[in-house]
């Protein structure tokens, strides 16, 4: 039985050989452990066209379907990998950087990138492209280089609204109603004022508040501390 011509190889044990006992070191039991991680990364981005999994000796080969476009095929795995590692680690440098929807080309390599970068981290394990008697070594980027912005919490809003009337107040702030009916909460601590100090800036006032504030429950945001409430008699 011969090693597959065409296929990803990867290595676990390099001085393992076919039909002998593999004595298994910690180096690639570590190795062993973590295959499974590039196996289905490589099988989800790239499904029918690899074939079974066969181990042979200490390596994993994953068999490239032989058809007339073996040679187009390969050649596209390897220029889309190549693209979007550079796509990847271009964007990590950005600062903020992009989300990788917006500046990788070929997404469904992504994956991959992420479980080789990651098995090569904690293990070293590598991943090659084998077409007859060609070898090509897979990228493995830096965990780093999958730098995205980080997620924008939704509730989180910088304010800047007309103040239009006073609520009662809760037992740690005072409550008063913005201009599109949504109520916003002053904490004392943060915004001492007495009601009757509120009602004389607001309701005799044209008012304002700029600051930042948390959407704590339907219809109602919280203010941060270091906003501001303003106001201006009218002439």
């Amino acid at each position: 039985m011969n090693k597959l011509s065409n296929c990803i190889r990867l290595v676990f044990a390099s001085n393992a050989e076919p039909g002998v006992p593999l004595e298994l070191d910690k180096e690639a039991t570590e190795k062993l452990g973590h295959i499974l991680t590039l196996m289905r990364a490589f099988a989800k981005c790239y499904g029918s066209q690899l074939g079974v999994p066969k181990l042979w000796g200490g390596v994993i080969e994953l068999e490239i379907c032989s058809d007339s476009e073996l040679f187009d095929l390969t050649d596209r795995m390897v220029a889309d990998l190549a693209q979007s590692a550079l796509e990847l680690k271009e964007n990590a440098q950005c600062k903020p950087p992009l989300k990788h929807s917006d500046v990788v080309t070929h997404a469904h390599c992504i994956a991959v990138h992420r479980a080789l970068a990651s098995t090569f981290e904690k293990c070293g394990l590598t991943a090659s492209l084998h077409v007859g008697n060609k070898v090509i070594e897979l990228p493995h980027l830096k965990m780093s280089d999958f730098a995205e912005p980080e997620d924008q919490d939704d509730k989180e809003r910088l304010l800047r609204v007309q103040v239009i009337g006073v609520c009662a107040p809760t037992q740690d702030a005072n409550v008063v109603v913005l201009n599109d009916r949504t109520l916003l909460e002053l904490p004392i601590d943060d915004y001492p004022m007495s009601i009757d100090e509120l009602y004389e800036r607001v309701v005799k006032c044209a008012a304002t508040f700029s600051g930042a504030a948390r959407l704590c429950k339907k219809d109602i945001y919280r203010a941060h501390s270091g906003g501001k409430l303003q106001s201006q008699r009218p002439l």
